[in-house]
């Protein structure tokens, strides 16, 4: 079978700054729980690479930066036209959507330095079709697989479109 579409069933992400995918089925809360809080020295992985962890737009990008850099990936939880109905948020939510789009902010301003500082280094750069739906009271494993879809589709769509954003 298609190597991709297996990982994207059957793989989950430890939230840390050294991450390991770890194959384990996302049909049930248990396996849920266990991704999310295992520590990747207790699970077997078979690729370790940098990551945000989170729905947060924290990523390190200039972090990747290093002499021999040729291409870096970078992969937002935000769209480009993130305009979202605060009215209907609860506290939590309003504080969590303040915080992301400062977050937001800094990761564009990154962006802009890199290209500017380093016109040789290749970014590819996914964002999300639509705003994604990462509320945890309705992280179930339906609304995980929709999500890991959305981010196939989008990385698809970013992979297929060669456009001045893209790099």
């Amino acid at each position: 079978g298609d190597r991709r579409q297996e990982d994207r069933e059957g793989a989950c992400e430890h939230a840390s700054m050294l991450y390991s995918y770890t194959a384990i089925q996302l049909d049930s809360l248990c396996n849920f729980v266990f991704c999310a809080n295992a520590p990747p020295l207790l699970s077997p992985f078979f690729l370790t690479a940098y990551a945000d962890g989170g729905v947060f737009s924290m990523v390190p990008i200039l972090e990747a930066v290093q002499p021999c850099t040729k291409e870096i990936d970078v992969l937002l939880v935000t769209p480009a036209d993130d305009i979202q109905d605060v009215s209907q948020m609860t506290t939590m939510e309003y504080y969590m959507r303040a915080s992301s789009l400062g977050l937001i902010g800094k990761v564009e301003s990154d962006i802009a330095l890199l290209r500017k500082a380093r016109p040789d280094i290749k970014l590819r750069i996914v964002r999300p079709g639509g705003v994604l739906d990462a509320n945890p009271v309705k992280f179930d494993p339906k609304v995980a697989k929709q999500l890991i879809q959305q981010g196939y589709e989008d990385a698809k769509k970013s992979t297929l479109e060669t456009t001045p954003l893209l790099h």
